[in-house]
């Protein structure tokens, strides 16, 4: 069995892409991201760039009018 991070299970809600900012449900990216009781972090040199951290370490990396899971750095992005 495979486990997911929460940002991978957060990603799989958000199912239309990185550009989508609503799920499938009519959820919207913020909402879902209280639902996942995600902790905000702004990048200090990039007022442009929010890192949402969830629970178990994992994050999402919204940039400019997409977001991405984290990749291996902090604030870095995976684009899926």
């Amino acid at each position: 069995m495979e486990y997911l991070t929460v940002a991978a299970q957060f990603a799989s809600e958000m199912e239309g892409g990185t550009t989508v900012w609503t799920s499938a449900q009519g959820v919207g990216f913020t909402n879902l991201l209280v639902e996942f009781f995600a902790k905000p972090e702004l990048k200090r040199d990039n007022y442009y760039c929010c890192r949402y951290e969830f629970e178990d370490g994992s994050a999402v990396v919204a940039v400019e009018g997409s977001w991405h899971v984290e990749g291996p750095e902090p604030f870095s992005c995976i684009v899926i």
